[in-house]
C-alpha cells in the first residue's frame, strides 16, 4: 500500500473536487438527487452529462446556419438581387 503522505501529495497535485448543493425544497433539485441515487456511479453520471453538454456547446446549433448557408441566403436575398441585379458584369453578351 502506498504511503499515506505520498497519496495526499498526489491527490493535492492531481485531483480536484467539485460540490453542488441540491435543495430538497426545489422540485428540480429533488429530481436530480433522486435520479443520481439510481445511478451506479453518481460521479460518472455527472461527468458524462458535463461532457455531453460541452460537446453540444462546441457543435454548431441546428438553428444557426453554417457559413455556407448564410452566404447562400445572402446571395439569394431578393432585396440584394433588386439592388445589384442590373450591374454591368451580370449582363449576358
Amino acid at each position: 500500500m502506498a504511503d499515506p503522505k505520498s497519496k495526499i501529495r498526489w491527490d493535492k497535485d492531481n485531483v480536484h473536487q467539485v460540490a453542488a448543493k441540491l435543495f430538497m425544497t426545489k422540485d428540480d433539485d429533488r429530481e436530480i438527487w433522486e435520479f443520481l441515487q439510481q445511478q451506479p456511479s453518481m460521479a460518472m453520471t455527472i461527468k458524462d452529462a458535463l461532457r455531453a453538454y460541452m460537446k453540444a456547446q462546441k457543435a454548431p446549433s441546428a438553428a444557426q446556419p453554417t457559413a455556407e448557408e448564410e452566404v447562400e441566403r445572402i446571395f439569394e436575398d431578393e432585396e440584394l438581387e433588386a439592388l445589384y441585379g442590373d450591374l454591368p458584369w451580370d449582363e449576358e453578351d
